[in-house]
């Protein structure tokens, strides 16, 4: 639908006119002006009504302007029907005449916009009648159109611009924004028969609408405002009133009586020459709006938009709701505002700072204390609570969402990534995607102790001091740390350091590690339950005990697995051999960790004391077999008796190899009580079928008979009649002769004094005597623990050694003091020495023959210069007597000391001065010779200088006295 605001204008001739100006503005059925569009109008007069009958129709094509205005000459367009031929024809006189308008838009479209009668001409007949000034009693405009924005009267400037109108709704002024004139705008005033200036009651200024109200009237009509009007006796409808007290605007909003103009409501709105219009406050039934142009420089003090008190007293009023910001959009100060922020359509409240424009992001909120929402469509509430992020939040106290689409929320929440959470007082979160849920601890007032955060990518921390760090970690409890990639950490403490890692009140720092109670898992794929440590891959703990090596197990109280696949289980046991199985408790530790060795343990009963370690059984990984010992030499080795119950309470058997091919069979053992003079008699079934006779005579065992003895296999050797024995030897020639190797367990000794003792020589001539053949003869001393050591005694005292410490020191100790060498220093009273050269005790002092030399050759030195101001440097030196500290382990002698204090020397001459290895301070007296030296020949130059000066001064008084 096209809407046509009719605007016909009458010809001020002096016959009866030929033609008409024509001018409307067309918008379309959206109320929208259209501008600059090409269309075709067509125009027919009707006599005596809009339907009679048609005089003339004409067509104009013509083109809206920016305005949508469109103008014409009615009669000069192109005739298309009615039944005068000419327009000239038309009589104007002896009918009324009725314009009807149709528009063609768009093409092929017709739109009847109305009809309205012509008064043109009664104006042209009263006009060619009257000589001179025009005087009317009355003049009366009566409109026909049923349209709100059709005017019924209207007056246009030069311009064709609408001054002043006339509308079925009211009447509309239209002022000039760039009028200059003395009374600028628009003005209604009163007036009097006085020389006194009329009083205003109503101007209107392009900057400002005023109204001027007598306070003290007291008509029924006080105040000021804008009604409705009607043909009845009701009361007028107040539209707006404005009283001393108060401003009301009364819009009517009722359903069965809706305002159907374009311009219902309530609206205050700019003006111009330009198209459309810029609405300021617009108040309809469903909303109020408040435009404000956010491009306006904003000098006029009246700008921008506030709600505040007011009063008597002079000064500025409090703001109550203020939309008003400083040219270049700074609030700093902060202020007390409810601010809409045009800038960036932001909304602040509270104690609103605006330290830049950039401090607030687009279609972003705040409220509370300096609350920043600097992120684009972010919102920060509470006391300084900030945003950065785009679509991020912050709530609480020092709040901070720098991340986009961060959301922070308590006391010191801190949230830098993107999609991040904080929640809690102090939770903190820097991973992409992560969740940091919990606070910190409170301990004394405001101190915190460390914070819940979520560092790494897609991780999550809850708790008190909770720690996320790895990428999609799990940490929750109190001070726990889940930091490897993958990992979980729960409970209390607990520390999940590996990738793939879990702990539970526990510390598991091995890749794919457990651990659960408190222990720690620290290799690839450990286990620990309990207290204990499982440090080798793919090892595993229940208790409190040690699995070090590669997938061992360690079961019980303090129980070891540390050797390879090796499995201890109960009490101190350890399992110290590859692929050993020990029970039990304090077993003998022994064997190789890493490799399989055959006389090393597979299987342990250990039956020992902290004290006493012992094995109740043992089994080798060569099948040997030990009962009551830990190092069987046979398959079976017993250490103790043997009983062996058969079927009949008298006799036993024993499975033997009985014949030549090895056949085992079981065989009696006869047995009968003994006597002092024979236990056992008869006949004793040995290996391969061998026999032999065991008789006891005279409290001696004969075995064979013969001079001598070999029992089998021929490993003992017994000569009766020499009464030597032979071991791993058929013929020996001293009374115990061994061929190969001499093992003691226990105390060996000579039990007398004149014994000597050879090694390489059966002639010893000394206590011990060695001799070597060939090469240097050596003794070896090894330790496992502890120093090793040469003593020396006299009559069971002490007088001195020679060994070696574990460090790889050498000392010489004798009663009186000490002699150590170590990486290269000598120590002389000491055993940790820290020079190349460090004596302690014996007053320090060093005796030479003659001379002490140190070496100083040129070929030796560089970068050679000389002492300056040593004389200066020496007066500022202080010299002191003192006494020794008694608990330092320096003995100079008793009585006093004189020298220097290391520390102020060090800060004049810091060459003197070397900061030893464990802090303490020693000084080089000998080289302070050097700048004595100097400071003697800088002392001397100055005596001469004076001896000079005196000897000048002399000259001078006996001249002087002369005179």
């Amino acid at each position: 639908m096209i809407f046509f605001a009719l605007c016909p204008e009458p010809c001020a001739l002096s016959q009866i006119p030929q033609g008409f100006n024509y001018q409307a503005i067309v918008r379309d059925g959206s109320n929208e002006i259209l501008a600059n569009k090409d269309m075709t109008i067509t125009i027919g007069l009707h006599a005596d009504s809009g339907t009679g009958t048609l005089l003339w129709e004409e067509e104009h094509d013509v083109t809206s302007n920016q305005f949508g205005l469109v103008s014409m000459i009615v009669g000069e367009g192109n005739r298309t029907d009615g039944t005068k031929l000419l327009f000239t024809d038309i009589d104007w006189s002896e009918q009324k005449v009725y314009l009807e308008t149709k528009v063609e838009y768009p093409s092929g479209t017709y739109n009847v916009m109305g009809t309205a009668q012509i008064w043109s001409v009664p104006y042209s007949l009263v006009a060619k009648d009257v000589e001179g000034p025009l005087e009317l009693e009355k003049l009366g405009i009566t409109g026909t159109t049923t349209e709100f924005d059709e005017a019924l009267f209207e007056v246009k400037n030069h311009s064709g611009q609408t001054v002043f109108a006339v509308y079925n709704e009211g009447v509309r002024i239209y002022v000039d924004d760039g009028s200059k004139g003395p009374k600028g705008g628009f003005a209604i005033g009163g007036f009097a028969t006085g020389k006194t200036p009329s009083q205003p009651y109503l101007i209107v200024n392009p900057d400002t609408v005023r109204i001027y109200i007598n306070q003290t009237g007291k008509g029924v009509k006080g105040g000021f405002a804008i009604g409705g009007y009607g043909t009845d006796k009701a009361d007028p409808q107040n539209f707006l009133f404005i009283s001393d007290d108060s401003v009301r605007v009364y819009v009517d909003n009722a359903d069965d009586d809706t305002p159907k103009g374009v311009k219902g409501g309530f609206a205050i709105g700019g003006y111009g020459t330009s198209k459309g219009n810029q609405k300021f406050l617009t108040v309809s039934d469903d909303s109020v709006r408040i435009y404000i142009n956010d491009n306006s420089a904003g000098k006029s003090v009246k700008g921008g938009f506030a709600i505040g008190g007011f009063g008597t007293a002079k000064g500025k009023s409090k703001n109550f709701l203020n939309i008003d910001i400083d040219t270049l959009g700074i609030l700093d100060p902060s202020e007390p505002r409810i601010l809409w922020y045009p800038l960036k359509n932001a909304f602040l409240a509270g104690q609103v700072l605006i330290e830049d424009p950039d401090s607030v992001g687009r279609n972003s909120f705040a409220a509370g204390y300096e609350s920043k929402p600097k992120g684009d469509y972010s919102q920060a509430l509470g006391y300084k609570a900030r945003t950065e992020g785009i679509s991020s939040t912050a709530i609480g106290n020092y709040s901070f969402a720098k991340g986009s689409n961060s959301f922070a929320l308590g006391d010191s929440a801190y949230v830098s990534s993107s999609d991040g959470y904080a929640i809690g007082a102090g939770a903190m979160t820097t991973g992409t995607g992560s969740f940091a849920i919990g606070s910190k601890n409170r301990e004394f007032g405001d101190n915190y102790t460390l914070s819940t955060s979520a560092t790494g990518n897609f991780s999550m921390a809850m708790g008190l001091d909770a720690d996320a760090e790895g990428l999609e970690s799990f940490a929750s409890g109190i001070g726990v740390k889940a930091q490897g990639d993958y990992s979980v950490a729960l409970g209390r403490s607990s520390t999940a350091s590996g990738d793939f890692s879990m702990a539970l009140q526990g510390t598991a720092s091995g890749m794919g590690s457990i651990s659960i109670g408190g222990g720690t898992a620290t290799a690839y794929n450990s286990l620990v339950m309990g207290l204990g440590t499982s440090s080798g891959w793919g090892s595993v703990v229940i208790g409190n005990g040690l699995a070090n090596n590669d997938y061992s197990y360690a079961l019980g109280y303090n129980a070891s697995a540390t050797g390879d696949y090796a499995i201890a289980a109960g009490m101190y046991a350890t399992a110290q051999a590859c692929g050993s199985f020990v029970i039990g408790s304090y077993n003998k530790i022994i064997g190789t960790k890493e490799s399989i060795v055959s006389t090393d343990p597979a299987f342990v009963i250990g039956n020992g004391t902290y004290i006493t370690p012992s094995n109740a059984f043992t089994v080798l990984k060569n099948g040997y077999t030990a009962i009551g010992h830990d190092n069987p030499a046979q398959m079976l080795d017993v250490n103790g008796q043997v009983r062996i119950r058969g079927g009949s309470p008298a006799a036993g058997e024993i499975l033997t190899a009985s014949d030549a091919n090895g056949n085992a069979t079981w065989e009696p053992i006869g047995s009968h009580t003994h006597s002092t003079t024979d236990i056992i008699s008869g006949t004793l079934t040995v290996d391969r079928g061998g026999t032999g006779s065991a008789s006891l005579t005279a409290n001696k065992l004969l075995v064979g008979s013969g001079t001598s003895a070999v029992i089998t296999p021929a490993n003992l050797h017994w000569d009766n009649i020499n009464s030597r024995l032979g071991i791993v030897n058929t013929s020996p020639a001293y009374n115990i002769d061994i061929t190969g190797t001499l093992r003691t367990t226990s105390t060996t000794y000579l039990a007398t004094s004149g014994a000597n003792v050879g090694i390489g020589t059966t002639n010893p001539t000394n206590k011990l005597h060695i001799e070597n053949g060939t090469g240097a003869a050596k003794i070896y001393v090894n330790g496992t623990t502890g120093n090793s050591s040469l003593e020396y005694r006299v009559s069971g005292s002490y007088v001195g050694a020679f060994g070696a410490n574990l460090d790889e020191s050498y000392i010489f100790m004798y009663s009186g003091g000490n002699l150590s060498l170590k990486e290269g220093k000598v120590g002389i009273g000491n055993t940790a020495p820290l020079e190349k050269l460090h004596i302690t005790g014996g007053n320090g002092r060093v005796e030479a023959g003659y001379s002490f030399f140190t070496a100083s050759d040129a070929r030796y030195k560089k970068n050679i210069t000389e002492l300056t101001e040593s004389l200066v440097k020496i007066l500022s030196l202080r010299g002191v007597r003192y006494d020794l500290v008694e608990d330092h382990d320096v003995n100079y002698g008793e009585g006093k000391h004189i020298g220097f204090i290391a520390q102020e020397l060090e800060e004049i001459l810091p060459e003197l001065v070397e900061t030893g290895e464990d802090g303490y301070k020693s000084v080089a007296y000998d080289k302070i010779g050097p700048v004595l030296v100097e400071a003697i020949k800088e002392q001397q130059k100055h005596i001469e200088s004076q001896d000079e000066k005196i000897a000048r001064l002399e000259a001078l008084v006996v001249e002087l006295m002369n005179k």
